[in-house]
Formats: C-alpha cells, structure tokens, sequence
C-alpha cells in the first residue's frame, strides 16, 4: 500500500508517493520530463517490504505545481543535467511516461535544456571523486544516451563494489525494464549503506 502526500513548498507544491514502513528513507527521483510514475515497479514491488520510498515528482513534472518562479526553481543544478530520449527504454515508452511528458510544464524543459547547455550546475565528476556519500551506478549495457565507457574515467571516492553495473541487452532504464534486477542491487546498496 502507498500514501500520496502534496507538500507545500516556496517552489511550488511537491507530490510524493511513500511505500514501505521500514526505518531506512529512500527517495527515488525520476530524470527530466518524467514522473514517480517511473519508479512504480519499485514503488509496488517488493522493496517496501523493507524499506521505506519515496517518489517525488519535481517541480513541473507529474502532479506537482508548476514553478512560481521557472528562473529560480528549474534552473536548479539538481534539475539542470536531466536528459531524456524516446529511444531509451528498449521499447515502446509506456503510456504513464507519454503522458508524464506531455504534462510536464514547458518552462521547465526549456529551462532545464538551457541551463544545462550554458553550463550551470555542479562538476559532477569532482563531486563524485571528492564525496564522501556513497554511490552505486548501474546502467544498461545498452544505453543509447550514456557514455558508459566515460563512467569508467572517474578515480571515485566511494564506488559501491568499485565498479559501475553495466546491466547487459537494458538501455536507459534498468529499473524498469529489469526491476528484480535492479531492485536486488538497490536492495544490496541500501543494506551497505544502512550498515555504516
């Protein structure tokens, strides 16, 4: 069973879905142009078993408001590097992700899209050499949009398994098109975590 929940914010009202009861919070958040509708397959799987998630939809995008102020909420560096291609999913693009991507508000692409083609945002590779905070990276093998071989460049500071999990015949999205996959590496990456 999940909660839907709108919270007030000074952006805008943020909707968020919660799965689970366990002790350990876990916020899954979807790419540019998209919902929590993406993580369903985590949402109503067996991972609230024991875990507590958490599917928010950004400012924009699935059924929260649309940025009081676009400038200031979308230009974001956590919204600014999101990308998104029809081809990505391996299949045709479920009918929740159209109309996900048809809701999602206008100035919030367009202000995603320039802000990161003028740079703004953070370095992620001297985040991710630099952060103590652990990281796990799993792809597909066969992502279309991902430089994966790039991924492999990085000297990361805290690499779950000190290896990116390149999934084989998955592209964009593992967590949907292989969620007893990924969903057991999820699991195995908040366990470590839980642990520390």
């Amino acid at each position: 069973m999940t909660d839907l929940n709108r919270l007030p914010t000074s952006h805008c009202s943020i909707v968020v879905e919660e799965a689970g009861r366990g002790n350990l919070p876990v916020l899954l958040i979807h790419g540019n142009l998209l919902s929590h509708e993406v993580f369903r397959k985590q949402l109503g799987g067996a991972l609230p078993g024991k875990y507590r998630l958490f599917g928010l939809d950004l400012p924009g995008h699935g059924d929260s408001g649309d940025a009081l102020s676009a400038s200031r909420t979308y230009a974001r560096p956590g919204l600014a590097n999101a990308a998104f291609g029809a081809a990505i999913f391996g299949a045709p693009i479920p009918v929740a992700f159209r109309r996900a991507i048809a809701r999602a508000d206008g100035l919030a692409r367009k202000s995603i899209f320039e802000a990161a083609r003028s740079g703004v945002g953070i370095d992620q590779r001297e985040l991710v050499e630099n952060s103590p905070v652990p990281l796990a990276i799993v792809n597909g093998a066969e992502d279309p949009i991902i430089n994966l071989d790039y991924l492999e460049v990085p000297e990361y500071a805290n690499l779950r398994g000190e290896r990116c999990h390149r999934l084989p015949r998955l592209k964009h999205a593992p967590f949907w098109e292989a969620p007893e996959i990924f969903d057991e590496l999820l699991g195995a990456f908040i366990d470590d975590v839980a642990a520390r």
